[in-house]
């Protein structure tokens, strides 16, 4: 019986600690509900680490997500997103300064 034993118990050993869930920290993780245990990293789990975003959706309304960061969403990307007469310039609509004839 006593074999039995020795044999048995590394193996309950073994099986108890295999049911356990690894803690996540440090920014780690393998789902977004891991993120979400952790204070002071990002709530989004991306490529095993805790971000603020992945996709726009995932920041907050008036914000993009660039960089995996959000930011805030710019007036223009490009100069067809501004009203008339005007041009986008480093993401704002801004006054299309007249073309300079050539010489």
């Amino acid at each position: 019986m006593r074999p039995s034993i020795r044999i048995l118990a590394p193996v309950l050993v073994i099986l108890a600690l295999s049911g356990c869930h690894p803690k996540w920290y440090n920014g780690y993780c393998q789902t977004n509900d891991n993120c979400q245990q952790q204070p002071g990293f990002g709530k989004v789990c991306v490529l095993g680490h805790c971000q603020e975003c992945s996709l726009d959706k995932d920041c907050k309304q008036g914000f993009k997500c660039r960089e995996l960061l959000c930011v805030p969403r710019p007036e223009c990307e490009v100069p067809i997103d501004c009203p008339s007469g005007k041009t986008c310039d480093m993401g704002k609509c801004v006054a299309a300064r007249p073309d300079l004839p050539k010489q």
